[in-house]
């Protein structure tokens, strides 16, 4: 990777570009860029935290100079140090132990004005890495790197409102590439080291292997080769006809984006090829707008003849991103989730013990609880909040033996102490439980221990990034943090290092809150969540930004959704009605205004409905998603219209069935078209098989194309097996494409 790239455009800079963009539109464009860029890289929000104390780094600036005198490069970097000295004399910048965390261990660059930057590091890495001050040097070193890139060498001339996005991604890949350069090749870094071996392994590891577009792919949510194939041709652009050339390529998305992105956010569930996907597309949403506005500062004011092309380009961002945002958010999520993953640091001093309060239930029939004073059984679980479960349609113990069914069980006092999935008795994990099979829920005092286990009783990384939450109740409400199985503290996965509820009048807040303990707006776009609690089942909630400001979620375009039971409709009747910051109906995820959700005995039924109430169909193509159970378990999922007709999803399947074993495990499922006949589905294929090992745990998937012959899902698999240890816990898995050909892991017996 070269050290830097400079923006060369051959043309004169003008305080007024080509053409009349609508400036107010053109300016939410680049406002959501910033806001997504701040999601991954919290430049602002860590120059803001609250300071600790100022840290003299004259020491280990001493070291590092050491280091690269040693090896013979000092004056390769003296830039660096020069940078440094220069801006600390005139207070530019400034060295901080903050409050709040950093994503990755060691030191940050940070902006705590237009003008000003900072480096920081938490408290808590400062003494936690103190044993291994490598990593402090070099975290230190791409800091440093980063904001002499970004403020003395930007790869673009355009600023808006002091920013430039693609300028300061430029510069972290470039902080990145110099600490890898400093590890290998410096300090000569082989191998991963305590307090944070991941650390290295993402980073060492990534920079020999695909000269970092995998870390630059996981720790900034951005195509690497898109990112620098756009500066590269704004660097060539030289002529007005070069400019109409990019500009063409600026205003529509890459073959086949559009509609893969439609497909996520009118799907089932994102599927792992749509979150590589959606690493794309947000690639193209949140960096194509600095090369438009590059392009812009760039033409004179006199020239008009790219007027047209600016506007259409501006028109796609607005199209397009407008879309993206409501897919955004999980692609967000499941960063945050892998990265919870990963050893950056030791234990928390005080974590919960990830050891259950109970025994594994029995491998086929539940066994009552020590400490419960009472059991109640549930068809279905619902949770009103991330934080909560709760039943519904209740059935007898003796019924649920027979079915698929959730145990509440409570102590003396009547608190919840675990809720558990049962399938005809036996113990397995529940999507709606996050995956766990139980969640417990161990008190000491005012401190709760929620705990997400697997079937074997042991903890388990749920479907929000974390296996433990500690809850403590205090004189404010209640705090939620979150941790990993071996103490590791870490973020939810919509980015809160911690979570508050407080009670207030008919209803209750959820504020989001960064390391700091104050309001961060993560991936979802907001950072307070009111509900409040009608009679029945009636709820009202909404949502607002940090500043208390109402907002629209991301995820689904509305800032306020207002739920009432309907009745008299043979169930549970759920109506949802959306609305946005105006009071006015909101369509939720662009598509619809209402919803209705209705559950009975053997189905579940969610109507899409417009705003006068009528069942209407959107963007997604269909009106009516139905599942028909048996005995608990899904056997059906289909779409269909508002008469009742079949109608296609956007991945062009209109109904899936399910199959299973003896034990209720699934093993087998199949997508069909509107007529019944094989088509592809979610993942692009047609058949997926499942194979079980001990308690329901997954061992391994095969997946068929409509012919009947192995074919790969959009991740290149046809195959996957996984290496499950004596505690239920996946140890690794290996991976093979259609041909059989192994495409990741290792095989068996091999070292």
């Amino acid at each position: 990777m070269k050290k830097t790239i400079v923006m060369a455009l051959a043309m004169c800079l003008a305080t007024a570009g080509a053409g009349a963009l609508d400036q107010r539109a053109f300016d939410a464009v680049l406002e959501d860029s910033v806001a997504m860029w701040e999601q991954v890289v919290p430049l602002s929000r860590l120059g803001k935290a609250p300071a600790l104390e100022s840290w003299d780094p004259s020491a280990l600036v001493k070291r590092i100079a050491a280091d690269l005198a040693t090896a013979g490069r000092y004056k390769e970097f003296a830039y660096l140090f020069e940078y440094l000295e220069r801006r600390m004399s005139a207070r530019l910048l400034e060295v901080r132990v903050i409050s709040d965390r950093t994503p990755t261990p060691g030191f940050w660059p940070a902006r705590a004005s237009e003008t000003r930057r900072a480096i920081v590091i938490s408290a808590f890495d400062l003494e936690a890495l103190a044993g291994d001050d490598r990593i402090l040097r070099s975290s230190f070193f791409r800091a440093l790197a980063t904001l002499y890139y970004a403020d003395e060498e930007p790869s673009l001339n355009a600023l808006w409102r002091s920013r430039n996005v693609l300028n300061e991604f430029s510069s972290c890949m470039t902080g990145i590439w110099l600490e890898s350069v400093y590890l290998l090749e410096i300090l000569r870094v082989d191998a991963p080291r305590d307090p944070a071996p991941d650390w290295y392994s993402l980073l060492l590891g990534s920079a020999g292997a695909d000269n970092l577009a995998s870390a630059s792919d996981r720790l900034f949510l951005v195509d690497m080769e898109h990112a620098y194939g756009i500066i590269r041709e704004l660097r060539a652009v030289s002529t007005t006809r070069l400019a109409a050339e990019l500009l063409d390529r600026l205003k529509t998305a890459p073959d086949g984006m559009q509609e893969a992105l439609e497909r996520a956010v009118y799907g089932t569930y994102p599927t792992p090829g749509q979150i590589m996907m959606g690493t794309r597309a947000r690639t193209v949403a949140m960096l194509h707008p600095w090369a438009l506005l590059s392009l812009q500062r760039a033409l004179p004011a006199s020239d008009r003849s790219l007027a047209r092309s600016m506007d259409e380009c501006l028109a796609f961002l607005r199209s397009f991103g407008s879309l993206h945002r409501y897919f955004d958010p999980h692609v967000v999520a499941e960063r945050q989730k892998t990265l919870n993953t990963l050893v950056f640091g030791p234990p928390e001093p005080g974590a919960p013990d990830a050891a259950s309060p109970f025994p594994p239930n029995p491998a086929d029939a539940p066994a009552t609880l020590p400490g419960a004073a009472s059991e109640r059984w549930y068809r279905w679980c619902e949770k009103p909040d991330p934080f909560s479960f709760e039943g519904l349609m209740p059935v007898s113990a003796e019924e649920a033996s027979n079915l698929a069914a959730y145990r509440f069980s409570s102590d003396a006092e009547g608190r919840l102490i675990a809720v558990e999935y049962f399938v005809k008795g036996r113990p397995r994990g529940a999507g709606t439980l996050m995956y766990a099979s139980r969640i417990s829920v161990e008190r000491d005092g005012g401190t709760e221990t929620w705990r997400w286990e697997n079937p074997f009783g042991n903890a388990i990384v749920n479907e929000s990034g974390y296996a433990l939450m500690r809850v403590v109740d205090g004189d404010g409400g209640r705090s939620m943090t979150f941790y990993m199985p071996d103490g590791r503290r870490v973020q939810d996965e919509s980015g809160a290092w911690t979570v508050s509820r407080t009670e207030i009048e008919g209803g209750y807040e959820l504020r989001f809150l960064d390391g700091s303990g104050l309001p961060w707006a993560g991936g979802y776009g907001y950072a307070l969540d009111r509900r409040m609690v009608g009679e029945g089942r009636a709820r009202d909630r909404t949502v607002f930004a940090a500043d208390g400001k109402p907002v629209a979620s991301r995820s689904t375009g509305v800032h306020r959704t207002v739920r009432a039971e309907v009745p008299g409709s043979g169930g549970l009747a759920l109506e949802y009605r959306y609305y946005g910051t105006d009071r006015k109906p909101a369509l939720f995820t662009g598509n619809h205004a209402a919803d209705l959700d209705v559950w009975s005995a053997d189905s579940h039924r969610r109507e899409t409905r417009g705003a006068d109430g009528l069942p209407v169909v959107g963007p997604a193509g269909f009106c009516v998603e139905e599942t028909i159970f048996r005995d608990g378990l899904p056997v059906l999922a289909r779409t269909l219209g508002p008469e009742g007709e079949p109608l296609a999803t956007l991945a062009g399947y209109q109904s899936r069935d399910f199959s299973y074993d003896q034990a209720g495990n699934m093993v087998e499922s199949s997508f069909l078209g509107v007529d019944g006949e094989p088509v592809l589905g979610d993942g692009g294929i047609h058949r997926r098989i499942g194979v079980y090992g001990e308690r329901g745990v997954l061992v391994e998937v095969r997946f068929y194309g409509t012919d009947g012959e192995p074919m790969a899902d959009e991740t290149g698999a046809a195959r996957i097996r996984w290496t499950i240890g004596p505690d239920g816990i996946s140890t690794g898995a290996d991976a093979w494409d259609a041909g059989g050909i192994l495409i990741s892991g290792r095989e068996p017996g091999e070292i």
